[in-house]
């Protein structure tokens, strides 16, 4: 019975480059990176607000980088667009992380909590909404977000 090798040692050059590959290919998608979150604050939005914001600036972005030259970064044209257009909207771009779920969802859970019993004897307003995610995004760091930009 033959080893590794010797199945190896069968094969021309071309069908081993392919083997190869697939053999890279196939140990790298058994491995997952921890996805990349960006981080915005939104003060004084609801929800289906931000949403909408959200889905009419990427539409700007986007309509404005279809034609761009491919001597351009259209990717990194869109995402400085997209982040102009949220912030004449009043969102303003914190950074981006990479981290796993498991690890963002208690943090994420504890900084809002943490944030809302802050300012819960605060009247509603922007500032109190301005401050609770200045909190947020606080408590963030805290428990080790690292955010790039």
């Amino acid at each position: 019975m033959k080893g590794l090798s010797g199945i190896l040692a069968s094969f021309r050059l071309k069908d081993k480059l392919i083997l190869a590959a697939l053999v890279l290919c196939t140990q790298n998608a058994c491995v997952s990176a921890p996805p990349t979150r960006s981080t915005y604050k939104t003060p004084g939005l609801s929800p289906a607000q931000t949403g909408r914001i959200y889905d009419e600036c990427l539409y700007e972005a986007k309509k404005a980088t279809a034609s761009a030259s491919a001597k351009t970064s259209v990717g990194y044209r869109q995402f400085e667009l997209y982040n102009m257009c949220l912030k004449l909207k009043g969102i303003t771009y914190v950074g981006d992380f990479t981290m796993p779920d498991e690890k963002w969802k208690p943090i994420l859970e504890h900084c809002k909590a943490e944030a809302r019993s802050a300012v819960a004897g605060r009247p509603v307003s922007r500032q109190r909404d301005e401050l609770q995610e200045d909190l947020e995004v606080s408590c963030y760091k805290q428990k080790g977000v690292v955010y790039h930009q």
